[in-house]
């Protein structure tokens, strides 16, 4: 099961859309599981983000993605294609 948040923005990011410069996809304040992030959305998330270079901020706090999210997260961001200013956990 993937977050909303992640169904609606996987097809810009299938697409290659190029206005795609800031996700915010921290996790809801009402702690609505439907929309938190974990290790397999964390994982399909950087997968499609390869080869995406116009993000420059993700923001991914609130979330409960563990080490394998942040082991795909650190694969992404050494990507020669990832050129991402800021990253909020």
């Amino acid at each position: 099961l993937q977050p909303r948040s992640l169904k609606e923005l996987l097809p810009a990011l299938r697409n290659r859309d190029p206005t795609l410069e800031v996700l915010s996809l921290q996790g809801p304040a009402d702690n609505d599981t439907q929309r938190l992030y974990d290790d397999t959305a964390i994982a399909i998330l950087c997968h499609e983000m390869t080869g995406l270079e116009t993000i420059h901020t993700i923001d991914l706090s609130e979330n409960v993605f563990g080490i394998e999210g942040c082991a795909s997260i650190a694969n992404w961001l050494v990507h020669p294609s990832t050129h991402l200013q800021e990253l909020r956990l």
